[in-house]
């Protein structure tokens, strides 16, 4: 299996895990994801500097990259329609450079679309692009 793509971040496949829809995912090329929050800022009357903030709704979104083969037999799994799936977690376990393992869990995913962003792999074939939801993301602490 080829090098594994987490946050931008380059990890050998041996140093990667990534457990999905009660599967080990053998074919995964990139996984990214993030959290955000929504902040609006406000000026005082007569003063162009920010005088406060509020915060607003928190958002997390992904986007996984796996081989042809591993998304259709999803696809299969779940009847045809992968949009059917109830959500499920994404666990990713990495080994980092300087040998700490760390363990990230994203919860409540669901698939957001199909991926048509299909691309040629040099070392294992086609590889397909998926949108994920992902309702909340628990960092190591």
């Amino acid at each position: 299996m080829a090098d594994v793509v987490i946050n931008e971040e380059r990890f050998s496949a041996a140093d990667v895990s990534i457990e999905m829809l009660g599967r080990v995912l053998t074919s995964c090329r990139m996984l990214n994801y993030d959290r955000t929050q929504d902040v609006t800022e406000f000026a005082a009357i007569g003063n162009r500097k920010t005088a406060g903030y509020s915060r607003g709704n928190d958002r997390s979104n992904g986007e996984i990259q796996l081989g042809e083969e591993e998304f259709l037999g999803i696809v299969r799994a779940a009847g045809g329609d992968v949009f059917k799936i109830n959500p499920f977690p994404i666990t990713v376990v990495m080994k980092k450079s300087s040998g700490l393992i760390t363990k990230e869990v994203l919860e409540g995913v669901m698939f957001k679309g199909q991926g048509k962003n299909i691309s040629a792999d040099s070392s294992d074939g086609l590889v397909r692009a998926i949108p994920l939801r992902v309702a909340d993301i628990k960092y190591p602490v």
